[in-house]
């Protein structure tokens, strides 16, 4: 660990703290020699950091972060009901998955209610989509101002927390007024602090040191452990019998012993972890968000199912899940190193399409976040379900290219977490490997015609800047390996 010099601390390259922005590893010994050569170097040109060095900018990242939740804490005078907690790190600038510069930033800023009782209701209790959620105000102290008024909307005898309004008319005003002061600071100037908004981010653009960066800034309300998402608040009979039916069926779930054992009221669910099982530890303290995520009417009117009040929707946020996730499976041994240099390869060939092909779909709609999603699963196969030694980047690269295919060609991308068998060994706290939480797929918001575009423009980026042949040189991917993946595509 080193000290800016600001009393801020930056992290080495595969050495991560909870809350630091961690840079991407550049580490030579991840690469397999001739193999990789050609790879190595379409990664040197298009993937590595370049310009002003990830530490000097955030440094001033940092503080401009303090300075902003110091701002906004003054909200809570003028908003009684609301409670912000310090700004978390997250994305590919604290996963070490950043690519081409050190230009955008995500930072997360909790937040919770006083003098308000609330609940909230997740999939499948809430008729919602997969991975959507609302919050149900079920009581508000007499002494507690809302504001603005109408941040609650009253549906069927029930009122619930708009999104849409929060982000719009609270969050947003908050933002403004803490960007206002700091641009008429002689301090704080020289950064000429511009807003955009896009749900669920706030964008912040800045100058420094006379480069664009972005810090994508969004609330997220905190879920507790007594959320529904925890195996303890599900309908309990039902997690018992289907918890043992995985167990009788799938192999994946091999490293649980259950013993049910009953004394009314409750009822006790055991299980044994395997000792060689590396599970999360104290994996229930991990934190768990809602983010705003409002269904624009426009998109509502093409839904199969309409959702009855798209403005309170909220997305379920697993972002401190991932990070712990990349923290420890992505750098405890070499195929997992190579698979997270793969994934970055992957994102950097996405980036770079866009220059060859300003409309090309594999940037517009392939997302740096479901190519996040396949690395996780292919971590999980390939170093946790399965101890898979690959031999290069390349190799690693050739299974993350299988893997998106696959689910291109199913138009269907299993969100890492939500149903997922093969995390219960990992996250015994919670219900991901529960035939009662569904499964989220990240194409589902994708038309065909898009879904094939990606598909078309993949093949010609591949084949543009001479990967295709260099995949073609590696081992064939084993199937059976990542069989837990294709399983949940195929499903």
């Amino acid at each position: 660990m080193a000290d800016s010099g600001n009393g801020d601390a930056w992290y080495a390259p595969g050495v991560s703290a909870p809350n630091c922005w961690l840079p991407p590893s550049n580490d030579d010994s991840v690469w397999c020699g001739p193999e990789d050569k050609e790879l190595k170097q379409f990664y040197d040109h298009n993937v590595n950091i370049r310009g002003a060095s990830f530490q000097d900018v955030q440094v001033q990242i940092d503080q401009l972060l303090k300075s902003l939740y110091t701002e906004l804490k003054r909200a809570e005078s003028t908003h009684p009901f609301l409670r912000l907690k310090p700004f978390l790190k997250q994305g590919g600038s604290r996963e070490g998955l950043k690519v081409g510069a050190a230009n955008e930033f995500d930072a997360l800023l909790p937040f919770t209610f006083t003098g308000i009782t609330a609940k909230v209701i997740e999939t499948p209790e809430n008729n919602l989509p997969p991975g959507l959620a609302e919050i149900c105000i079920k009581r508000i102290s007499d002494r507690v101002a809302i504001r603005p008024v109408e941040l609650f909307v009253d549906r069927d005898g029930e009122r619930y927390v708009s999104s849409e309004v929060f982000h719009d008319k609270l969050f947003k005003s908050l933002i403004d007024t803490a960007v206002q002061k700091f641009n008429q600071d002689p301090s704080m100037s020289s950064f000429n602090i511009r807003r955009q908004a896009s749900a669920p981010a706030i964008k912040l653009d800045v100058i420094i040191n006379g480069e664009m960066v972005s810090i994508d800034v969004v609330p997220g309300f905190e879920i507790y452990a007594s959320s529904s998402s925890l195996s303890a608040e599900r309908d309990v009979e039902r997690y018992v019998s289907s918890s043992q039916d995985f167990h009788d069926e799938d192999p994946s779930f091999g490293s649980f012993h259950f013993r049910r054992e009953t004394s009314p009221p409750a009822i006790t669910l055991a299980f044994i972890i395997n000792p060689g099982v590396d599970t999360f530890a104290n994996s229930s303290s991990l934190r768990k968000f809602l983010v705003t995520r409002w269904i624009p009417s426009s998109k509502n009117i093409t839904r199969t199912v309409r959702i009855p009040d798209p403005a309170t929707v909220w997305r379920v946020s697993h972002s401190h899940f991932e990070m712990h996730i990349f923290d420890k499976w992505g750098v405890e041994n070499l195929t997992g190193k190579r698979l997270v240099r793969a994934a970055r390869i992957l994102k950097g060939l996405r980036v770079k399409d866009k220059d060859r092909n300003c409309s090309s779909q594999l940037h517009h709609v392939l997302t740096s976040y479901h190519i996040k999603n396949i690395l996780l699963h292919s971590l999980l196969c390939l170093t946790k379900v399965n101890a898979v030694s690959l031999s290069s980047v390349s190799e690693a690269l050739g299974y993350l290219v299988f893997m998106l295919k696959s689910a291109l060609t199913r138009s269907k991308l299993p969100k890492f977490f939500s149903f997922n068998p093969s995390l219960g060994p990992y996250f015994p706290d919670y219900a991901f490997h529960s035939r009662s939480t569904p499964v989220v797929n990240l194409f589902e918001e994708r038309s065909e015609g898009e879904i094939q575009q990606v598909q078309a423009h993949l093949t010609k980026a591949l084949k543009h800047f001479n990967l295709q042949q260099l995949l073609d040189k590696t081992q064939h991917v084993d199937t059976c390996a990542i069989k837990p993946f294709l399983d949940n595509v195929e499903a």
